[in-house]
């Protein structure tokens, strides 16, 4: 996979969770279509079977994907590319088997988590960050910048939820770069959610917007003074 490559997706695509419903399971029915084909499931199946085998894997695809903190933001334009990598093995180690649903869901978590995408994930964050205007966060309102940091928070919490359960199942997704990525909600640069803590008491000059997070789930929830 390329960083490069991956950032210029992000950059101009649209997170999955965005798109209504039917358009978002009419691009993973598309594409997990060609998936099947392209390795052979069809060939198997008759018709009819087939055709509900992409419907049902559509479906289950879409409430995974929109229900995990992990995958939601995926851009829908990161999908064909997601795919291709996963046909040509570059996801995950199961090369050589029969693709199911499982298998692609394998392909997700294998994208989402590799370094590679992180790192397209920071360098997008980055330049996003540098377009921005230094006077914006000056600009903010202090209820404003207390939105950001409640909607980086239900982020961080989801992240940790899934991670816990994640780590609990036995049967879970166990692909390349098991670690798994942080929302990107979270991702503060510029400190702009950050710098408010500390102005308000809650964070330390030092500390990341994830290490404030990271002390208050800890606690049962609760965000204490330092």
């Amino acid at each position: 996979m390329e960083t490069d490559r991956i950032k210029e997706l992000i950059e101009s695509g649209t997170p999955i969770c965005q798109l209504d419903k039917e358009g978002a399971k009419r691009l993973l029915k598309y594409q997990a279509t060609n998936a099947f084909i392209k390795v052979g499931v069809h060939r198997s199946m008759t018709p009819d079977a087939f055709q509900q085998e992409v419907e049902f894997c559509a479906e289950m695809l879409y409430n995974d994907i929109v229900d995990d903190p992990r995958y939601k933001n995926i851009r829908d334009k990161e999908f064909p590319y997601l795919f291709s990598e996963g046909v040509k093995g570059r996801l995950g180690a199961d090369k050589d088997i029969v693709l199911t649903y499982k298998s692609i869901i394998r392909w997700i978590e294998g994208y989402v988590t590799s370094q590679i995408r992180k790192d397209a994930v920071v360098m997008y964050m980055a330049e996003k960050e540098a377009r921005t205007p230094k006077l914006a966060a000056h600009e903010i309102t202090d209820e404003e910048l207390k939105v950001k940091v409640l909607d980086a928070w239900t982020a961080y919490q989801q992240y940790r939820c899934s991670k816990r359960l994640n780590d609990l199942s036995d049967d879970s997704p166990r692909t390349v770069g098991e670690a798994i990525g942080m929302p990107i909600e979270c991702l503060d640069y510029g400190r702009i959610r950050a710098d408010y803590l500390v102005r308000i008491g809650y964070a330390r000059p030092d500390e990341k917007l994830v290490d404030v997070f990271g002390r208050a789930y800890d606690n049962g929830g609760k965000f204490v003074k330092v």
